[in-house]
């Protein structure tokens, strides 16, 4: 054989050799790019799972708190239907007292004052008014008698009662809120 065959023989070969080379890598690089395609849509999928997990761990928790403030607004309710089936009961026992032919005692302006000034709060503005109003109706009406009173009292007493309940109503969900699981991160 001669140089230039030999030549030529070993071009061609060396041109087989690097295109087998060649085409060897493309196959070796489009299994590692099947891999990474493999993984990112194995991590991706991962995600998606994860995500629909803490959506539904979310939908879960709005549903209890949801849940826990639907019960404690019954029992609220359930609290202030009682309350007012009570007062109802002590007005009409008031209404017999009132309704009895002998007042055995009257209050005085004083009382009036004290119990004015009770009744509107803590403040100088509100003491100083209800003095006012009972010296107005000191002039008009000189003394007050205990039935009177008594259905002013009971009243205060049911306003008292229904702002108690409020308190503990939002106490009750504010701890129900505390009492919750976390919700889980993405």
């Amino acid at each position: 054989m001669d140089l230039q065959t030999s030549i030529i023989v070993g071009a061609i070969g060396a041109s087989v050799a690097f295109g087998l080379g060649w085409q060897v890598n493309g196959w070796r690089l489009g299994e590692q790019l099947q891999e990474a395609r493999l993984s990112y849509e194995s991590e991706r999928v991962k995600a998606a799972k994860k995500t629909a997990e803490a959506e539904n761990a979310a939908r879960m928790l709005e549903r209890e708190r949801t849940a826990k403030t639907n019960a404690i607004a019954a029992e609220a309710e359930a609290r202030r239907e009682a309350r007012e089936a009570s007062a109802r009961t002590i007005t009409e026992r008031i209404v017999e007292y009132v309704d009895r032919p002998i007042e055995r005692c009257s209050l005085d302006a004083e009382w009036v004052r004290i119990h004015d000034a009770a009744a509107i709060g803590p403040g100088a503005d509100n003491v100083s008014a209800a003095t006012d109003a009972a010296t107005e109706s000191d002039d008009s009406a000189g003394t007050v008698k205990a039935s009177q009173s008594l259905l002013v009292v009971t009243s205060n007493y049911a306003a008292c009662n229904g702002y108690r309940d409020e308190l503990i109503a939002w106490q009750e969900w504010a701890r129900s809120l505390g009492q919750e699981s976390e919700m889980p991160s993405l």
